[in-house]
């Protein structure tokens, strides 16, 4: 797999919430070996969660963004492309959580790594444009230029 893994430094809580996310990415890759596709799926939209969490907790961090740009180029190339129609489409909640701490935070560095973040994922929304037209991707691209306009 060729994700940049994300490790802990150190953890003091054996049951941190960073910790459960980097043991369900150890078992979808390992998933992935083994030609496990839909335990692969599960494995990613349980990170995905977790990563999204963790970004809106009082302990988010530079970390947080990159692990949430990460998993979703995971979501990307090892799940089923999101349509339209789908209820969990990860790209627009991940852009929507990150335009919140953009549009709302106080702190300077964490709205400029958020946006920083943003522009990852509104990238990976511009090839789902490109490749089925998706409308929702498009609106993620949109959001993102006005939102960079606008704060930049």
């Amino acid at each position: 797999m060729a994700h940049t893994r994300l490790r802990l430094a150190s953890s003091q809580e054996t049951n941190s919430v960073a910790l459960q996310y980097e043991n369900i990415i150890v078992k979808a890759e390992r998933a992935y070996l083994f030609g496990q596709q839909a335990q692969v799926q599960l494995l990613y939209r349980q990170a995905f969660g977790i990563s999204i969490k963790i970004l809106n907790s009082s302990k988010a961090n530079r970390v947080s963004f990159d692990r949430l740009v990460n998993i979703c180029h995971c979501c990307f190339d090892f799940c089923p492309l999101p349509k339209d129609s789908d209820e969990h489409y990860f790209l627009e909640i991940a852009a929507v959580n990150l335009a919140t701490i953009v549009t709302t935070r106080a702190d300077k560095e964490m709205r400029i790594q958020a946006l920083s973040a943003y522009s990852s994922i509104a990238n990976l929304a511009a090839h789902l444009v490109n490749y089925n037209h998706s409308n929702r991707a498009y609106s993620i691209v949109v959001c993102f230029q006005q939102l960079k306009d606008a704060h930049v």
